[in-house]
């Protein structure tokens, strides 16, 4: 089951095996290289849906309205990174099994979650003055681990083990497979919440 002290982030030889993971194979110059079509398609099609907002407009006899640069190239982001980590977009008609917006929602709210201190990490006496935002804190990891945990077990299930991994989940995966008592699925679903989204 989920923890909420996952947050704070990993330690020890998990951590240790993660981070080296990280570095070595999702950072490689390979796996850039796989997915340098998808950042320039998800950068085409950010860009031409901010065209298509102006072009509606025009053709409305409307004025230009006001274009929220910043959560299209958020939600590119996303896309990029989903390929990177899983293998897949999760572009409008596309096979990612994974509800982008509820995933760019949970991805902010991890974000702000892990960026503010906590006044009741620091004076736990004050924790049940804050039942409703730890409650809504430990909603928000639950909510991303049943995102993304049926995506993990069906991946273990019908992967190839001894062919070479094409994301980092595989790579995850393989390492799960040779070090049981490091990396577990507890600590793969963490990955995902608090290191790469």
């Amino acid at each position: 089951s989920s923890n909420f002290s996952n947050l704070v982030g990993g330690t020890g030889k998990g951590w240790t095996l993660r981070r080296r993971l990280f570095a070595t194979k999702m950072l490689s110059a390979t796996a850039v290289r796989r997915i340098e079509p998808v950042v320039m398609e998800e950068l085409a099609r950010t860009l031409v849906s901010f065209k298509d907002i102006l072009v509606k407009a025009a053709a409305a006899g409307e004025p230009a309205p006001a274009i929220n640069i910043r959560d299209g190239f958020d939600f590119m982001n996303t896309n990029i990174i989903l390929a990177l980590c899983l293998g897949r977009t999760a572009s409008e008609n596309g096979p990612m099994p994974v509800n982008k917006r509820q995933l760019q929602y949970m991805k902010n709210e991890i974000f702000k979650l892990y960026k503010t201190p906590k006044l009741w990490d620091a004076f736990p006496v004050l924790k049940p003055f804050f039942r409703a935002e730890v409650n809504h804190c430990q909603k928000v990891v639950d909510d991303m681990d049943a995102l993304i945990r049926p995506v993990v077990r069906h991946r273990r299930e019908h992967m190839d083990y001894n062919a070479e991994p094409l994301d980092f989940l595989d790579t995850m995966l393989i390492a799960e497979k040779e070090n049981p008592d490091i990396i577990t699925e507890d600590s793969i679903l963490s990955m995902f919440r608090t290191d790469l989204l």
